[in-house]
């Protein structure tokens, strides 16, 4: 998952560059460049801080034993908590690359914030849709089985 959502933020931001700034150059060479340049940041970022922050989260929810209603209302605690997870992780990361000078000018810097809340989101979802996909091919696999 932390090798994917990078790859999928970049198609997300591009898409929204793009959508601000139309390039007068060749759009696929823009594409390829912008994607390994957000690959190559965010990919250590998605390894590190969102691997232990998602594991954080599924060992809390799961001491706390919340049940939830529906799955929906389990998706919107996630969102919650990652869009937290998102700003406090890319927080960490930025403060670790400006060396402590990141609030010195948050004019500059605070643009930087939602691509952390964008990347959290990204992972979190992708790995519903992949949890979802999963467990649905595994139910189908076992259907298959049992009527052979």
């Amino acid at each position: 998952m932390a090798l994917l959502s990078p790859l999928f933020l970049g198609l997300v931001l591009w898409l929204i560059s793009f959508a601000s700034f139309p390039s007068n150059g060749n759009l696929l060479d823009s594409f390829w460049i912008f994607l390994i340049m957000v690959y190559l940041y965010s990919m250590l970022v998605f390894v590190i801080g969102g691997i232990l922050f998602s594991f954080l989260v599924d060992q809390l929810l799961s001491k706390l034993k919340i049940h939830f209603i529906t799955y929906f209302n389990q998706l919107i605690v996630l969102t919650a908590l990652y869009v937290f997870g998102g700003l406090a992780v890319n927080t960490i990361f930025l403060l670790i690359l400006s060396k402590g000078t990141l609030f010195q000018d948050l004019s500059h810097t605070s643009s930087l914030f939602y691509y952390g809340v964008v990347g959290a989101l990204v992972f979190l979802y992708l790995d519903e849709i992949l949890k979802k996909w999963l467990a649905n091919s595994r139910t189908e696999a076992g259907l298959e089985i049992e009527e052979q």
